[in-house]
């Protein structure tokens, strides 16, 4: 329109000078804001990936915010509708921590003034009203920062406040990181190889998980931490045996933790020792609830990354919803996104996968509030992980492992669950083992007279694999956690290389009936034999709810038996081990990922549903590290196992005979035995 009106100008056949130039000057003034705005819309319209606009927001300096200044918080109390909530500036606090301020505001408000600070808020931002600006709840304010800390079993809504200052220089560092940057231990209270896995060991025993499940677990947790610096029998690192509450303590003040859904009561019981101090609140959630899919209504794909937005870590997630919650801070131009206003475990560099997120509920509590919310879909990748704040981005790379899960009940279809689990050294031992345990209890619970049958495969960098065939009685799932995790933590926590696990896949059949069996009584046939010679044993056995039961075995004694007094233990599988430990221990020693591997696969391979025969020998042998020297005379094996010599030991010779059960053995006895060559015929 502007172009006809210039033309009609000039093609005038009166012209008048004076009347065109004021038309002009009127037709440059009409004309030049249209144009400045063409130009400028572009910028102000654009959209990132995330589809928010790329102006950043305005944010209020630390040092211009005073006491009784007032504004509001921005965040989702239900659904994925960002909802405004009012506050007042109470205190700066100067020195929170060495050189990092936090601002102490009182919430308001209904919502507020009822829960308190809620589990889930970390991170929503909050604005404050510049001098001038119209107090209009949820507009016309400069961001200051992130909703960040609260107090426990409070009777106000006290919150402390991150400044969006030292967020941002986080968002920095994530992009520009500082020569020679790493992922640290952080501030998680185990820094050595083995001491997560004595950390759950030391929980499930309280918890009263049968030794049979464990001593796999504990076998493993000696030869990755064989120096036990962490002691978990010790008062600080005793859990509770019973769920605590987080925030429990009054007037403990500390970082919001995020609600991360755990499944059953006994699972967020064995796990919560862990994960609070990682920085997670564990949510019980009823066996069979395995999706977070969004309720009707809730449209996944138009939900994007905003401040006061719902930002989830889907850390296992396909047929289960294993996520925890947190709220947007910051949306910068680029699209990096800048959340929570506090630390999840401090590493720095990370890598995990984030998500879109919505909330079903907030529940009140005395104790700590927390929001119900699960995951929409992914948008990006966890990168940066500081005191101050997390920060993610479009797109990236973060690495999952595929975990197939099937489940046979008697008389009931095969039930098939598919999962990828983020990889974490921390998280992911963890992880398997919980969406493949919550799996048993999809459908239904497990009957109390079942039996657990479970194998399967664990595939690891390098083409490294684990197999395993574990049986557990008395329908505990525990059993098959502890089958799973520890082998895994091994593997990407250890001292040498962290290796990645590729893939899982474990089949899981429900027998009925405690397969099992309790040791009552031992007679000897005969007490004397000749080399090479058999020994028959009369055992007596009672099972679960029946009457006792005899069974005849026979032992095969070695040929080249030397004559003697020998004993020989009837054990079964931890007993068993326990005497291949005291007997070969150089087969502990690990001075690499193979080992840990080769480790773990023998103690997979040492049958629960069988009974071992064990006899010491008189003979010694050597090894050189690991490595067996055969035939090699005693003397000779003295010599070079001297105490000048690194890497060499002296081990002793056993006999072995594994005799098939067909249920799970329980006790041991020790058979005395004479071995005479005149006996033979």
């Amino acid at each position: 329109m502007s172009i006809q009106l210039a033309a009609s100008l000039v093609n005038r056949k009166s012209f008048n000078y004076a009347s065109a130039m004021n038309r002009t000057c009127l037709l440059v003034r009409w004309i030049a804001p249209m144009c400045v705005a063409l130009l400028l819309a572009p910028a102000a319209t654009a959209q990132n990936t995330n589809g928010i606009p790329q102006t950043p927001q305005r944010i209020m300096p630390l040092k211009d915010i005073r006491v009784g200044m007032t504004g509001y918080g921005m965040t989702v109390f239900h659904g994925s509708k960002i909802t405004p909530f009012p506050f007042e500036v109470m205190s700066v606090e100067a020195d929170f921590s060495p050189r990092r301020p936090v601002i102490w505001v009182r919430c308001k408000g209904e919502q507020m003034l009822l829960t308190g600070p809620v589990s889930g808020m970390s991170g929503s931002p909050m604005y404050l009203w510049p001098k001038g600006a119209e107090k209009k709840l949820g507009k016309n304010g400069l961001l200051v920062g992130a909703f960040a800390y609260g107090y426990s079993m409070g009777k106000d809504s006290f919150a402390g406040v991150q400044p969006i200052e030292l967020m941002r220089n986080v968002g920095k560092r994530a992009h520009n990181p500082p020569e020679g940057d790493a992922p640290t231990k952080g501030n998680l209270p185990w820094q050595r190889p083995g001491q997560q896995l004595r950390h759950l060991i030391s929980t499930a025993e309280q918890m009263n998980v049968p030794s049979g499940d464990l001593w796999r677990a504990k076998a493993l947790a000696e030869i990755l931490d064989p120096d036990n610096e962490f002691d978990p029998r010790s008062e600080k690192a005793k859990p509770n045996n019973t769920v605590r509450a987080p925030h429990a303590k009054f007037g403990e003040i500390k970082p919001m933790l995020l609600p991360f859904n755990v499944g059953s009561r006994d699972m967020a019981r064995l796990l919560e020792p862990v994960l609070e101090p990682m920085g997670f609140m564990p949510m019980r959630v009823p066996n069979g609830t395995m999706a977070g899919k969004p309720p009707a209504g809730i449209d996944a794909e138009k939900i994007r990354f905003a401040p006061g937005s719902v930002i989830t870590l889907p850390l296992a997630y396909g047929d289960m919803d294993l996520s925890a919650s947190g709220t947007v801070t910051d949306v910068l131009p680029d699209g990096t996104v800048l959340a929570f206003g506090h630390a999840m475990f401090g590493q720095g560099p990370v890598k995990l996968p984030v998500a879109t997120g919505f909330v079903h509920f907030i529940q009140p509590s005395i104790m700590s509030s927390f929001k119900m919310s699960g995951s929409n879909k992914i948008a990006g990748t966890l990168v940066r992980d500081e005191n101050s704040a997390v920060v993610a981005i479009p797109g990236g790379e973060f690495h999952t492992s595929p975990v197939k899960v099937s489940v046979k009940f008697p008389n009931a279809p095969l039930q098939k669950y598919n999962y990828k689990v983020a990889h974490h050294a921390q998280f992911t031992p963890m992880l398997v083992g919980q969406v493949a345990a919550m799996s048993i209890n999809a459908i239904r619970e497990l009957p109390i007279e079942s039996t657990l049958k479970y194998r399967g495969t664990l595939v690891f960098e390098g083409g490294r694999k684990y197999t395993f065939s574990r049986i557990t009685p008395g329908g505990n799932p525990f059993g098959l956690f502890f089958a799973l995790s520890p082998t895994i933590s091994g593997m990407v926590n250890n001292s040498f290389k962290e290796t990645k696990l590729v893939s899982a896949e474990i089949h899981i059949d429900v027998e009925m009936g405690i397969q099992s069996a309790s040791l009552i009584a031992t007679r000897m046939e005969d007490t004397e034999a000749a080399p090479g010679g058999t020994i028959a044993v009369n055992l007596k056995y009672r099972e679960y709810r029946k009457k006792p039961f005899e069974r005849r075995i026979k032992l095969k004694l070695p040929d080249n038996l030397p004559d003697g007094n020998y004993s020989i233990a009837l054990t079964n599988a931890s007993g068993y081990n326990n005497y291949l430990t005291r007997f070969r221990p150089h087969r502990t020693r690990t001075e690499d990922v193979d080992d840990i591997i080769e480790s773990s696969q023998a103690l997979a391979n040492v049958r629960d549903d069988a009974l071992y025969a064990v006899l010491q020998l008189p003979k010694r042998g050597l090894a050189i590290g690991r490595t067996e020297l055969p035939q090699l005379p005693d003397s000779r094996a003295v010599l070079i196992a001297s105490p000048t010599r690194s890497g060499s030991s002296v081990f002793s010779e056993h006999w072995e005979q594994i005799i098939p059960m067909g249920f799970v053995p329980s006790g041991s006895v020790t058979l005395n035995i004479a071995v005479r060559k005149d006996l033979k015929k």
